[in-house]
């Protein structure tokens, strides 16, 4: 990258500018004498001149600023985010899979959400170790193309499993009679989102070779096209298209959910229609769950990627292409003109992913209660037989505690409690099942009944009329004799 073939000498020396941010930038005076001059690092006169897309020498300090930013601090700060929300994330798959939330098609993207946000989470670590750790895989091409390849597709598949929430959730609230609909294909759905992303990845083992750090696509016209194809189709398969659709489908849910609070308040005013008040935090609490992921996914990832637009609109110089790699080299540019506004928001990117379990927590009661009773039962389940056994055979002369009884039966109803969670699941999914089709069956019965009723009332009209005429025709012959 900014290296002495690259830029003209600065000064009387000859300049080599290190990428390895580990080691630091370090120029050579005549190629033989080692000397470090990582304080220009920081010093306005080179990083503040005004001309320097114009002299390498400063673009290049200035491009070691954001790796040195991108490898110290923002390294540290996402292993806490990566590995807190790799933690949180198992968290939530563990409610989800061992709570009380119903088997819906919402239930199902929630789950698969969770899981792409653990995979991006794992490869956004293995990129740390990447970088730290492993540095000899970076001249791997076969490993360059997998983890760029990877890096990007679970995130592309975390955001739309996001905007298939929005929209199974707007459309099941519209019309509530498309739950069955989304309920029975909601596994194609999951598929052709997944397949959707892999079918680009045979074309980036095709186009791209190796790049030692950034993928390089090959020299030729059709790659050069393609990785124009790829850049664009990552911003607007991971940000554009899900911002809009996220945005709009929930702004459609509140307005249906205004809405039908309003008629709900009007029917409970006439009597002709029950108070919901009873079960209304459990009926809204996978809606609520999609509003708190989707304002995060909008505030954190936001910024990123409009700052990415903005900058291949207008900041996209030819000094910034380093690569034949567009979407590297969109960043280079973000991180030459704004490095630390560029770090914190790839710092925000990787929150984006971490934070679902605070936001659960913190709106869904029936989640926090699920994580409460899970918690006690996984307690009571690992650590409640061996205090049991530790009570009654190796201290059996002490005196008996007055809780020992409480444990047991806690410990007991934790083992009954698992089965009747299990029966309790497939009587739910019995009664929606033949709920749906009872009311699927009266319905069917009510349109015939009607269709019935309007046959019979236009028999009885045309009898009627037909008696008129007949009568008239009667009236006509008996006139005419």
């Amino acid at each position: 990258m900014c290296d002495s073939r690259s830029y003209s000498p600065f000064s009387v020396h000859s300049v080599y500018v290190s990428n390895d941010t580990s080691s630091g930038t370090f120029l050579f005076d005549g190629g033989s004498q080692l000397i470090d001059r990582r304080q220009f690092l920081h010093s306005n006169k080179f990083l503040d001149a005004p001309d320097f897309l114009h002299n390498h020498t400063v673009f290049c300090l200035r491009y070691d600023v954001f790796r040195h930013l991108s490898s110290k601090p923002l390294a540290m700060f996402t292993y806490c985010i990566v590995v807190i929300g790799i933690i949180f994330n198992a968290c939530v798959f563990l409610v989800l899979m061992c709570g009380s939330m119903r088997r819906s098609t919402s239930f199902t993207l929630f789950l698969a959400l969770t899981c792409f946000d653990l995979l991006s989470l794992a490869s956004s670590l293995f990129a740390l170790l990447f970088r730290t750790v492993m540095p000899y895989l970076k001249t791997s091409a076969l490993f360059c193309k997998m983890f760029g390849i990877f890096f990007l597709y679970f995130r592309q598949c975390s955001t739309t499993t996001l905007l298939l929430i929005a929209i199974e959730r707007c459309i099941v609230i519209k019309y509530p009679f498309c739950r069955y609909l989304f309920d029975k294909f909601r596994l194609p759905f999951l598929a052709f989102v997944m397949l959707m992303f892999v079918v680009p990845i045979p074309f980036d083992f095709v186009f791209y070779t190796s790049g030692a750090l950034h993928c390089e696509a090959f020299d030729t016209l059709h790659a050069h096209r393609y990785q124009i194809f790829r850049g664009f189709f990552t911003v607007f398969s991971y940000a554009i298209i899900p911002f809009v659709g996220i945005a709009i489908s929930n702004l459609l849910i509140i307005i249906e959910l205004k809405n039908a609070k309003k008629r709900f308040i009007i029917k409970e005013n006439d009597g002709t229609i029950r108070s919901l008040a009873t079960n209304s935090a459990e009926k809204r609490g996978t809606t609520v769950m999609l509003f708190v992921a989707s304002f995060a996914f909008l505030l954190l990832l936001g910024p990123f990627y409009v700052h990415w637009c903005i900058t291949y609109l207008f900041y996209n110089y030819p000094q910034c292409h380093f690569t034949r790699n567009l979407y590297e080299n969109v960043q280079v540019c973000m991180g030459v003109f704004h490095p630390y506004l560029t770090v914190i928001e790839k710092g925000m990117r990787e929150l984006n992913h971490a934070t679902n379990f605070l936001l659960y927590m913190a709106t869904s009661s029936r989640f926090r209660s699920d994580f409460k009773t899970i918690c006690f039962r996984l307690f009571y389940r690992i650590f409640g037989p061996v205090i049991l056994f530790f009570l009654k055979h190796v201290c059996s002369c002490c005196t008996e505690p007055a809780f020992l009884v409480a444990l047991q039966q806690n410990v007991s109803d934790t083992m009954d409690q698992e089965t009747s969670l299990d029966t309790r699941r497939k009587n739910q999914a019995a009664y929606k099942t033949s709920h749906y089709f009872t009311n699927i069956e009266r319905r069917r019965r009510q349109n015939q009944l009607l269709q019935a009723a309007f046959t019979d009332e236009t028999n009885k009209i045309y009898s009627e009329i037909t008696f008129v005429r007949r009568a008239k025709n009667i009236d006509c012959v008996m006139e005419t004799l």
